[in-house]
């Protein structure tokens, strides 16, 4: 049907594109609507992209008129955000990083065919030479020098192919075929901790798992089944699944403890510690500080519609905090500000990296000094976590203080959970194994009963941690002085744990397990497990503030 004075080919020529704004309403009393008085309620709304904000207010408005009970009390029409600097220099850095992988990956593949050509032409010519067939054995004294010769040849071609300089070093390392072959690769060094890889793989799997929901949080459109929700008895593993991040600082204390130490042993007690620290420095660093420049200039362009926050995740483009990333201190220094809120862990981590040397070194010079000060540090951390927490009323983990105090939360994880000095109790349980291991050089003989008891102890002391907690969601609320306890040992408890599962499977008598963490298709997972951890929370976000429609929790506890 064609509008009068417009013809349908003059219709059909205009194209009108849409976009999503949305309008919360409150009603001031209920006297003659279904809604509570006070209570709000959030409408979408398609209209022309042409519309400003003031367009939708005035069209609402009109369309209430005649319901003056009701209130217009936010709009919020997105719209697509600007380019500006950061996003031009963001682009750019990008682009130089782009055409270095395909120049690096390009001269990489040419050495590689420059290599294959020669060795072609070098079998030929022995071929030619000895009157044989390719593949037969060559067995005199002559072509045993011959062979040597070509041997030599080949060395110092290759050399000249993968030394060519700095530069060509520089671009090597850009190369996806290169970076690409050392990830995927599944050999393992004699003396590697393999059944690390399947620890690292599975607690990082963990982390999503809990960040997938905990991401969700905002955007349910039934948040009164909550308590339903995080009070389910297999939902306790999400609930506590803040405990893969001390199995982090386990695996981190371990590998530190060992691997310094070995290298203490191997020079004489002597360590070049600035080496030491900028090689720490420098391995995590870059790519941390890339991720921060996507997430701050670029992720607000990823995605769109009503729940999308046009400047993106992050408040005022970090401009206030992101040197706090930089230095590893966005845990202690504008907390509450915090860029990437997931990297308080490197923080910790860069910190407890900084101070090992204070124990490492006296380990290495005192068995017993050593030990009495990581049990001074162990003890002290204890007690700071369930003093704070009991004082403060705060409660035993992040769901329940969500549900029954989120101010109360909000101070807690700013004050217990992310301090150094509360989170170190894991990291120095694993410098402890890594001292048994590195003495030990990771033979040990334990008794059937020993081992039988040893599982027994870490089965249930961990899974008393991971779903003690449940009682607590079902009126059994717990007094401050318990959950003081609770987070003052739980961490330590967990570590304890842990820290049995991979020393077992280290000393090689940890059977199934063993064999399940030290499967070689878990050794490219476990590589990539750091920018897993710098990445995930993006991407998950961005899926979530995309969506068109709230989630719904069904009777079954599930995301729909």
């Amino acid at each position: 049907m064609a509008v009068r004075g417009v013809s349908n080919s003059t219709l059909q020529d205009r194209q009108i594109s849409g976009k999503y704004c949305t309008v919360t309403l409150q009603a001031k009393n209920s006297s003659s609507i279904s809604m509570p008085a006070g209570s709000s309620l959030v409408e979408g709304l398609c209209v022309p992209s042409t519309c400003s904000q003031e367009d939708v207010l005035q069209l609402v408005s009109s369309a209430l008129a005649l319901v003056p009970q009701i209130d217009v009390i936010a709009h919020n029409c997105p719209q697509p955000a600007p380019f500006d600097w950061r996003t031009v220099t963001a682009i750019v850095i990008i682009a130089v990083f782009v055409m270095m992988l395909l120049a690096g990956t390009g001269y990489d593949i040419a050495i590689q065919m420059q290599k294959s050509g020669y060795h072609a032409g070098a079998k030929i010519a022995t071929t030619v030479q000895d009157g044989h067939n390719e593949y037969s054995p060559m067995t005199t004294e002559n072509t045993h020098d011959q062979n040597q010769s070509i041997h030599r040849e080949e060395g110092q071609q290759s050399n000249q192919c993968n030394s060519s300089g700095l530069c060509a070093s520089i671009l090597l390392s850009f190369s996806a075929l290169s970076n690409s072959r050392k990830l995927l690769a599944t050999h393992r060094s004699h003396g590697a901790l393999d059944s690390v890889h399947g620890v690292r793989f599975l607690s990082m799997s963990w982390v999503i798992l809990g960040h997938t929901y905990v991401f969700s949080a905002s955007i349910w459109n039934n948040p009164i089944r909550f308590k339903d929700v995080i009070g389910a008895f297999g939902f306790q593993a999400i609930d506590n699944a803040t405990f893969s991040v001390d199995s982090f600082f386990v695996l981190s204390g371990l590998l530190v403890g060992y691997l310094t130490l070995k290298e203490i042993k191997k020079n004489d007690g002597k360590v070049f510690w600035p080496l030491y620290y900028f090689h720490r420095f420098w391995r995590l660093t870059p790519v941390y500080m890339l991720l921060l420049m996507v997430d701050v200039c670029l992720v607000r362009y990823f995605g769109s519609g009503p729940l999308w926050p046009k400047d993106g995740f992050e408040v005022n483009y970090c401009s206030k905090t992101w040197w706090t990333n930089l230095l590893f201190i966005n845990n202690l220094v504008y907390s509450d500000q915090m860029c990437m809120g997931w990297s308080w862990y490197l923080a910790n981590d860069m910190q407890f990296f900084l101070i090992s040397p204070l124990f490492l070194i006296t380990l290495y010079k005192s068995r017993t000094a050593g030990f009495i000060l990581m049990f001074a540090v162990l003890v002290g951390s204890c007690l700071s976590a369930g003093i704070a927490t009991t004082v403060n009323g705060w409660p035993s983990n992040i769901p329940i203080g969500i549900m029954q105090n989120p101010k109360g939360f909000a101070d807690m994880f700013r004050w217990v959970y992310i301090t150094p000095w509360s989170r170190i109790q894991p990291y120095i349980i694993g410098l402890a194994l890594g001292y048994v291991l590195f003495t030990t050089n990771c033979k040990v003989r334990l008794h059937k009963w020993v081992k039988i008891g040893g599982w027994l102890l870490a089965a249930v002391l961990n899974l008393l941690l991971v779903y003690g907690t449940y009682p607590s969601f079902h009126g059994n609320e717990w007094s401050d002085s318990l959950s003081g306890f609770y987070v003052a040992v739980s961490r330590t408890g967990w570590s304890l744990g842990l820290g049995w599962v991979i020393f077992i499977c280290i000393i090689g008598q940890g059977g199934f397990v063993n064999t399940l963490l030290s499967w070689k298709a878990l050794i490219p997972l476990s590589r990539l497990t750091y920018c897993a951890y710098l990445v995930h929370p993006v991407i998950i976000m961005t899926f979530y503030f995309s969506r068109r429609e709230l989630l719904h929790w069904s009777s079954h506890c599930e995301m729909v």
